[in-house]
């Protein structure tokens, strides 16, 4: 079976055809289904950023995938809490919540509602305390820099 024409026949025409079959990974490389080697400069876009079989990030990954793959947001999770707390404390102090989301359309929707309850709380603060526009300022500032998540 040809993969790269099977791939033209099943999928929507989205991404430019390169014409060449990644079979397998390792380290900074990639290999294709006849064996060529290739210096993998892309990352696939951010989400191998630390190769392909990197053997600690294999390991945890296995160990995990043993006891549970996946859960919904509304169940509690022991590995998404410590994964939420080591980035409250990467960020030094910078957030004091975490939202995860599962695809982009998730995390623009959230952005969006984020923005709303922000810009509500702006516009009850300078209802309440009209002679301090500075507020309306900061707000904005901690909006669009990222700072204001909860």
């Amino acid at each position: 079976m040809n993969t790269a024409n099977t791939s033209k026949n099943v999928f929507v025409a989205s991404y430019p055809n390169r014409g060449v079959t990644f079979i397998k990974g390792d380290g900074v490389y990639l290999f294709d289904q006849n064996g060529e080697k290739y210096l993998d400069l892309g990352s696939n876009y951010g989400v191998n950023i630390f190769g392909y079989n990197h053997p600690a990030i294999t390991k945890a990954l296995h160990q995990q995938l043993d006891k549970l793959v996946n859960l919904h947001g509304s169940f509690n999770s022991t590995v998404r809490s410590q994964a939420a707390e080591k980035l409250l404390e990467v960020t030094g102090g910078k957030l004091s919540k975490i939202f995860f989301s599962n695809s982009g359309a998730e995390s623009t929707e959230a952005a969006l509602k984020f923005a709303k309850v922000a810009t509500l709380i702006m516009v009850r603060l300078l209802e309440l305390y009209p002679q301090q526009q500075e507020i309306s300022i900061g707000i904005h500032f901690c909006l669009f820099s990222g700072i204001l998540l909860m």
